[in-house]
């Protein structure tokens, strides 16, 4: 499994550009046309990274960012799933959490909160890590999400509007 750099951390460095927040819209804007399952994983997303930026959770302790990494990871898996099973691809079982049927029985998130621990994410990511098709596609998203979770903190830096509920018609 390779790792790549992009993490929480990061975020709060890197997230004063406006061309992120631009990015982020465009994005949005290409999800509209995919999938169920990648529309419920984007949103949450959003509504992580958005809630979490709004409130004092970057602390000392790191929680708030293990938490944005969480959301970050969760989210990349997520929209990697709904690839595999768009391609009818076989899903690991540590990853059934992430299926879109599973993400479609969940309410929508209202706050900052995942559906999964970071033992499950790791657990999942593990699993991914042997399948070269479906590694490649969390690490494309894991950027992605990165760039969202940048745009949602411009977002609020700037008063910008990345309402995922006026983004993304679910």
């Amino acid at each position: 499994m390779v790792d790549i750099d992009v993490n929480a951390s990061n975020i709060l460095v890197e997230s004063t550009s406006p061309q992120v927040y631009i990015n982020a819209i465009y994005d949005l804007q290409q999800l509209e046309s995919r999938s169920l399952c990648h529309r419920l994983a984007t949103y949450s997303l959003v509504v992580n990274c958005k809630v979490i930026d709004g409130q004092e959770t970057l602390d000392a302790t790191g929680q708030g960012l293990q938490h944005l990494q969480d959301t970050m990871d969760s989210s990349a898996i997520n929209l990697a799933m709904c690839d595999l099973e768009r391609a009818r691809a076989d899903i690991p079982r540590q990853c059934d959490k992430f299926r879109g049927d599973y993400l479609a029985s969940l309410p929508l998130p209202s706050g900052a909160q995942l559906h999964v621990t970071t033992r499950e994410i790791s657990d999942c990511m593990t699993a991914l890590g042997s399948i070269v098709t479906a590694w490649t596609s969390f690490t494309t998203y894991k950027a992605q999400a990165k760039q969202f979770c940048e745009a949602a903190r411009v977002d609020l830096e700037k008063g910008m509007s990345l309402a995922p509920a006026g983004r993304l018609s679910l």
